[in-house]
């Protein structure tokens, strides 16, 4: 039994990857009985560590944390003790390049995660090898362009179990008046990549320059994706993404908060422009009259009592340039005065956000300022 080689075979590096043995490894021969664990030196690459594997084995994340070595590197145990002792076991480390967050797919939590560890803001997991794109074992933003190059050149990759995360769709997309919008309540967006049908690269007129954000736009198989990501800001409340033509659809997305962790969105309408926000297609909220050029009254119809009712006002670049709360919350029609005050002639748009317990519900609509 003294000296067996086993060649278990290719170990995919992911967070649930889990190293194990053979039973053979764990019969004590002397008392004719098998062990519950077994120890082994540990070599991988330069790395050396004794490690206990138990009978259900051990996951490799709970051996390190932060990962740095080729891909296909070989991992050899060799067994300490036991009727085995030297025998050794052997597996081929993999993973995909650029799953730098070890979930085994590649997207923009991935980007999120190796600019938080540039940063020195260390993921709890990380793959440095599969950052380091470029293979010059110096990490930063070179490899991060390739990160996204690699991500826009496919489809969108998700999780198969999406059940855990970071917030319950309180992150809106939106289509307005040909602007792309993305709106966060209360988790707010650190990147996100955004797929669009219905309009080409050529088309798409990025605005997140403007607000110290780099923008990446691409074309693959009729779809269009835009990626935004900051080395030091992330996004609150309301933001203009890009102009975008009349036919263009949010097909889906990925965003991600400052840690890397993934947030829930919702769509609300393919496509939402001026004519969406006439009161004549809206009964729930109205304002009139509609052009004014001192003062509207904004009527809405709460269908409960509300806990909480406040209104957002947004200029056509998606900024928010009035917000009042404490609004009427008791279930009927509800009336608001609404004064013109400093804001100059053109078209605005308005949310009315009601708050009960915990759902969360919208009312949009359209104003004119003469």
């Amino acid at each position: 039994m003294d000296r067996q080689k086993i060649n278990l075979g290719e170990l995919p590096l992911t967070l649930n990857a889990t190293i194990t043995d053979r039973k053979i490894n764990h019969y004590d021969h002397t008392n004719s009985l098998f062990n519950a664990t077994q120890s082994y030196n540990m070599t991988l690459k330069d790395y050396f560590q004794m490690v206990t594997i138990p009978e259900d084995g051990i996951k490799l994340t709970s051996i390190l944390s932060e990962w740095n070595v080729p891909n296909n590197q070989t991992l050899e145990l060799r067994q300490i003790a036991g009727s085995a002792r030297n025998s050794v076991i052997s597996y081929a480390i993999t993973y995909r390049e650029g799953d730098t967050n070890l979930d085994g797919i590649v997207n923009i939590l991935d980007i999120q995660s190796t600019l938080n560890y540039t940063l020195n803001q260390k993921p709890k997991f990380f793959n440095y090898g599969a950052a380091d794109l470029n293979k010059d074992k110096n990490l930063n933003i070179l490899d991060i362009i390739l990160q996204i190059n690699k991500i826009q050149a496919g489809t969108q990759e998700k999780k198969a179990n999406t059940s855990k995360l970071a917030s319950i769709e309180n992150t809106v997309l939106s289509i307005e008046n040909n602007t792309l919008f993305i709106e966060s309540e209360t988790n707010s967006a650190a990147a996100f990549d955004i797929r669009l049908k219905g309009i080409s690269k050529t088309k798409v007129t990025e605005m997140l320059s403007a607000i110290g954000y780099t923008a990446s736009i691409a074309e693959q198989n009729d779809e269009v994706s835009i990626i935004g990501f900051s080395m030091d800001k992330i996004l609150s409340g309301k933001q203009a993404i890009a102009k975008l033509t009349a036919n263009a659809t949010i097909v889906s997305a990925m965003i991600s908060d400052h840690e890397a962790n993934e947030l829930s969105y919702k769509i609300t309408g393919k496509t939402l422009g001026v004519d969406d926000f006439d009161s004549e297609k809206n009964n729930l909220v109205v304002n009139y009259p509609n052009p004014f050029m001192e003062q509207t009254t904004i009527q809405y119809q709460l269908a409960e009592n509300a806990d909480k009712v406040s209104l957002i006002v947004y200029d056509t670049r998606g900024q928010i340039v009035r917000v009042e709360e404490n609004l009427g919350t008791s279930k009927g029609k509800q009336e608001l005065k609404f004064l013109r005050k400093e804001l100059s002639s053109g078209i605005y748009f308005y949310t009315i956000k009601i708050q009960t317990g915990a759902n969360l519900r919208r009312l949009t609509g359209k104003m004119l300022i003469q």
